[in-house]
């Protein structure tokens, strides 16, 4: 699982990388207000990233993050990679 930080234009989200797309990570985590970036994630009680892996293998259809091209490259913040634009 790769999870980034994104910005959407309207500032900076939590993300994850799912077969080349990012879907935001607050609206697969149903948290309410957004999460405003991975450390946000890390933040949250109740095992976060299990959350977050079961969500993503029981869906079958996520929502994309529409990111905006202002600012910098997305972020493995995981493995310290910049992913492709």
């Amino acid at each position: 699982m790769k999870l980034c930080t994104y910005d959407t234009g309207n500032g900076p989200r939590a993300g994850v990388v799912v077969n080349e797309q990012v879907l935001d990570v607050a609206t697969l985590l149903r948290e309410p207000g957004g999460l405003r970036d991975v450390r946000a994630l890390l933040e949250l009680p109740n095992d976060p990233l299990t959350r977050l892996k079961s969500t993503l293998g029981s869906a079958t259809s996520a929502p994309e993050a529409t990111a905006s091209r202002k600012g910098g490259s997305t972020f493995d913040t995981l493995n310290g990679n910049v992913l492709a634009r």
